[in-house]
């Protein structure tokens, strides 16, 4: 099931713009009402919200701020459509009626924006496993330390509301058993990373990785002179394997790059 989170950064607030319509007009042909319902926790468990009911084929921007006005609370918040209604609590992440579409599937805008810009992507995020592990490569900074910040977001949800722990070990692909730094990670939250805290060289790729948590990584660049800001997501190194079993691939890509990086 899919789901689309609300992101922000330093200086930022963020922002998604939603579609009560499928990216395709074969897939799924939308007859009946959807419901746009956000989803946070609260005292340990799931709750919902309901945003919007509608059958128009129409678009809703929701702010930062007007989701401050439903909750406060500093963990993960996302939105979802669903065809019918949510219970407003659970212990687990709901899992709305929804037939999602493949080609491509069904997307949100997922942006944030300062004092006179904005950025964003098409995205979604799902429910990761508590076991999965990640690994992703970073040729997104912007160097120049002087006035740009880098910022990288490891999104990550996960059905249970319970908090857990972890830690993003950060090297680069050159030498990916010198480890820079590691720093810590909660689950069902966006955790925000200052990449300019870590000692990377200009020509350098950054390779971070995670042994038992998973996330949707972004990557935030921001001018401080222009007020200029981007938004950049890397995909799981499955997603460049045509044929085949792609899962598989991930995996054996995945071992090959951990045994380098555990290899001290």
């Amino acid at each position: 099931m899919i789901y689309f989170p609300m992101i922000n950064a330093p200086g930022c607030s963020g922002w998604n713009s939603i579609n009560f319509f499928p990216p395709n007009d074969w897939e799924n042909q939308v007859q009946d009402n959807l419901y746009l319902y956000l989803l946070y926790i609260h005292k340990g468990n799931w709750n919902s919200s309901l945003i919007q009911k509608s059958k128009k084929l129409s678009t809703i921007k929701i702010t930062e701020d007007q989701v401050k006005s439903i909750t406060n609370s500093e963990n993960i918040k996302v939105f979802c459509l669903s065809s019918s209604e949510l219970n407003s609590s659970s212990k687990k992440l709901f899992i709305p009626t929804f037939q999602s579409t493949s080609l491509p599937t069904w997307r949100a805008a997922i942006g944030i924006k300062n004092i006179s810009n904005s950025s964003s992507y098409q995205g979604e995020i799902i429910a990761f496993k508590p076991a999965s592990s990640f690994l992703t490569f970073a040729p997104f900074i912007q160097r120049h330390k002087d006035y740009i910040k880098n910022y990288f977001l490891f999104v990550n949800l996960e059905s249970s509301a319970e908090r857990r722990e972890s830690e993003v070990v950060f090297s680069d692909i050159q030498y990916p058993n010198k480890i820079k730094t590691r720093i810590k990670v909660k689950n069902n939250f966006v955790n925000i990373i200052d990449l300019n805290k870590i000692d990377y060289e200009n020509d350098s790729i950054p390779l971070l990785s995670c042994k038992d948590m998973a996330a949707l990584p972004l990557f935030i660049a921001f001018n401080t002179k222009t007020n200029a800001l981007s938004v950049e997501h890397t995909h799981p190194g499955a997603s460049f394997v045509v044929h085949g079993q792609r899962w598989m691939a991930q995996n054996i890509l995945k071992d090959l790059w951990f045994n380098k990086i555990n290899s001290i």
